[in-house]
């Protein structure tokens, strides 16, 4: 009897077996080889685009925090939380268009007062005193 296509692909090596085994590219080497292996790989055009990308990213931290540390003025936590969360109460219930509560009627007319001086333009007349107090210092 003649051994059969299916006979012969039954018994012969498979394809892994018959490869050499690949070394292994970290077997026996520190941390440090390796890295000076993948070093080497990189052309030295390179350098310079390297040097460039380290000094923009070093610049770019070095601003960033100077900026969160030196400007006082950043509000880096929540501040006046009753206030937000009143707000957030309002536009929550808008936001379901919740009834609004009907106004009362005006009371009996009474005689009308004469209105308040308005509070922008007194402070900026103090504002302008103090400058000149300062001046004739």
């Amino acid at each position: 009897m003649f051994a059969t296509r299916a006979m012969r692909n039954m018994f012969r090596p498979t394809v892994r077996l018959m490869r050499p085994i690949p070394k292994e590219e970290q077997a026996a080497h520190t941390v440090s080889q390796r890295l000076r292996s993948r070093i080497k790989s990189v052309p030295p055009e390179l350098y310079p685009l390297a040097v460039v990308v380290a000094f923009a990213v070093s610049a770019a931290i070095y601003s960033s925090t100077r900026h969160l540390i030196v400007d006082k003025t950043i509000r880096l936590k929540r501040q006046n939380r009753a206030a937000e969360a009143a707000a957030h109460h309002h536009h929550a219930a808008v936001e379901h268009h919740a009834p609004e509560p009907t106004p009362e009627p005006a009371p009996a007319a009474e005689p009308a007062a004469e209105p308040a001086a308005e509070p922008v333009a007194e402070a900026a007349a103090e504002a302008v005193e103090a400058k000149e107090e300062k001046k004739e210092e």
